[in-house]
């Protein structure tokens, strides 16, 4: 689903961006941001996940959800070659000391969790299942799925999943537990963390069906329970796929030749 993109775009560049240094940025409303929102609001023109902000020069793009996420997150890796994408629950808690505005924000990432093909959110969990083809059986349940695509639907959500190049299946065994976890930097995932480890809190929902978005709630935790914007009890979360609020934000990163090969 991808082409070598030869725009102005495909060079593009964070301010004080070190390919050594573990770091997430915000998208920002400049010249990427707003090419990033022109294609996505095409897709989605319409409807609700479009984004019609009026946004300030240089304001970060706010408003996230998890059909956002997951569509700006394909549109920079092609208007890029793949250098910038958004964040996933490894990128959070990998560079979770190295991320803009932390303590404000609740940015989601470019992943669900799956949990069952039935469940939370009707017919998508099945579409996921679909999607990941001989991949699932790699993983036992609960997992990450990163990478996946949208599109617009005719259903309550008015949007659905689709396969793209950039979908993975991230194993994630602790995810049957509300605990804490830690990067791991030979394996290059997350592990749980033991108790006398530094880890970041990460919830999860009591109904472990289905699926659900995953996003970084301000300094407080990764959360994958239903609706990450809410502080409330976890247990009363609730329709987390579309929510979204001034604090939202698209936190991405940015890999270069350099760190990829470091």
């Amino acid at each position: 689903m991808t082409h070598k993109s030869t725009s102005p775009l495909a060079t593009y560049s964070f301010p004080n961006y070190r390919f050594h240094e573990p770091k997430l940025f915000n998208l920002l409303y400049d010249e990427l941001g707003k090419e990033v929102l022109r294609i996505h609001n095409k897709q989605f023109a319409r409807t609700s996940i479009a984004d019609t902000t009026e946004y300030q020069p240089n304001q970060p793009i706010a408003y996230s959800n998890v059909p956002r996420a997951l569509s700006y997150n394909f549109i920079l890796h092609t208007l890029t070659n793949g250098r910038i994408q958004v964040a996933s629950p490894v990128d959070v808690v990998q560079c979770w000391d190295n991320i803009p505005e932390r303590d404000a924000t609740i940015p989601h990432t470019n992943a669900v969790i799956f949990f069952s093909k039935e469940g939370k959110y009707q017919d998508l969990p099945q579409r996921v299942f679909d999607l990941l083809g001989k991949s699932r059986s790699r993983v036992r349940a609960p997992f990450f799925v990163t990478g996946l695509g949208v599109k617009k639907a005719d259903n309550e959500y008015g949007f659905t999943f689709v396969g793209t190049g950039l979908q993975q299946v991230i194993e994630a065994p602790y995810l049957t537990k509300d605990t804490r976890v830690r990067y791991d930097p030979k394996t290059r995932t997350l592990v749980e963390a033991k108790n006398d480890e530094e880890g970041v809190q990460i919830f999860v929902p009591s109904d472990q069906s289905g699926i659900r978005g995953v996003c970084r709630v301000r300094s407080i935790d990764l959360c994958c329970v239903d609706n990450g914007t809410l502080d409330l009890d976890p247990d009363e979360l609730d329709d987390g796929l579309l929510d979204s609020c001034a604090d939202g934000r698209i936190q991405v990163v940015q890999r270069d030749l350099q760190s990829r090969v470091a």
